[in-house]
């Protein structure tokens, strides 16, 4: 296995081949291909984070939820009445909705609620029910468009009130402090959960709470206008980050599942494609059957040809040449030249004759 790896390195002329062994994707994998997958993948991730965010914007509305603290107040007696400077009216409070930018939409059901909490007093005490009302006007001077009411029922326990009471005493550096509180007792009521405009021209500009108990003790009071909601909107309305989050994970897991299917079936295509042009390279390099039949043909008649020519030759017989005779020449020396010092004797007698005609 090390010797193919090794061998695959050395036939590797690309990027790829400067990375050791371990790090070397395999033969058939091209720088191309592994710049798609990152971008893709990028995109997926984009894709990822913002897709939560169009899913809250068509699932939730648009709505956001109104809360406003209150404050009380009552009209005094008239100085002609006994009960001149008195409490003659029930605490009322005016909200002006256009103060802080609130409009009714239309055909969209609003839950109208109040919160009162009530601290624990002799007066207080004292009530055992009381009615509180919400009207709903179109200016402060104009009759009410639509008037809700409930009675609400008081029950201390005077058991919780020693338990507290005691508590403080314990931890009263605490309590000077404003860390620990007297026994109070919390009322939420619900006047309705669906008050729908179907009338666009028909606007709501002022709320009015009132209190209809003229000895009664408020120690704070809230207003909510609260859009109706699903299950799943109000998740995504109170859990932002965490929706938010849990969509993250869902959308990215559903994603990839999709993204992994689709990069499997092309892995396996440039897969088979690289090894389908390896082997057609290959064959072409290699000769066809037809042209190895030919070749074949050609080397045996070569070698019957071949054949033939060796019997040819084996059968052929070279003559042998006539009987002679050698004759003797006894009078060698009397031809001219023959005797080779005599000829060097003529040739040196030559030569001095001719330095000294130079001379």
């Amino acid at each position: 296995m090390m010797k193919s790896r090794l061998k695959n390195a050395e036939e590797r002329k690309d990027f790829f081949s400067r990375l050791p062994l371990f790090l070397q994707p395999p033969e058939w994998v091209s720088m191309s291909l592994i710049v798609v997958f990152i971008v893709q993948l990028f995109f997926l991730l984009i894709i990822s984070l913002i897709l939560p965010l169009f899913f809250r914007h068509i699932f939730l509305n648009s709505e956001n939820n109104y809360e406003r603290t209150i404050e009380f107040t009552y009209d005094s007696c008239n100085t002609d009445d006994d009960y001149y400077g008195t409490v003659c009216s029930f605490l009322s409070s005016n909200i002006n909705l256009r103060e802080d930018d609130f409009y009714f939409k239309k055909n969209v059901p609003y839950s109208l609620s109040l919160n009162l909490v009530l601290r624990d007093s002799t007066k207080n005490r004292k009530i055992s029910s009381f009615i509180t009302s919400m009207s709903l006007l179109k200016n402060t001077k104009e009759d009410n468009v639509v008037r809700f009411k409930r009675v609400v029922n008081l029950k201390w326990s005077w058991i919780q009130s020693t338990l507290i009471w005691w508590r403080n005493f314990f931890f009263y550096p605490l309590y000077l402090i404003g860390v620990l509180e007297d026994n109070i007792i919390s009322l939420s009521m619900v006047f309705t959960n669906k008050f729908i405009i179907n009338d666009s021209k028909f606007t709501i500009n002022n709320i009015v709470v009132q209190v209809e108990s003229r000895q009664i003790e408020i120690e704070n009071a809230s207003v909510f206008i609260i859009p109706y909601r699903t299950l799943l909107q109000s998740l995504l309305f109170e859990f932002p980050v965490i929706s938010y989050f849990v969509l993250l994970f869902i959308f990215f897991t559903l994603l990839s599942i999709i993204f992994s299917f689709i990069w499997i079936k092309k892995i396996n295509n440039a897969r088979n494609n690289f090894y389908e042009l390896k082997l057609g390279l290959k064959n072409s390099m290699e000769p066809t059957s037809e042209e190895k039949d030919n070749w074949e043909m050609f080397k045996l008649k070569l070698r019957n040809e071949t054949n033939k020519l060796t019997s040819i030759i084996k059968d052929l017989k070279t003559p042998s040449p006539p009987n002679c005779e050698m004759h003797k020449y006894l009078n060698l020396d009397s031809i001219p030249g023959w005797n080779s010092e005599n000829s060097v004797q003529s040739k040196n007698i030559d030569e001095n004759i001719l330095r000294k005609r130079k001379t």
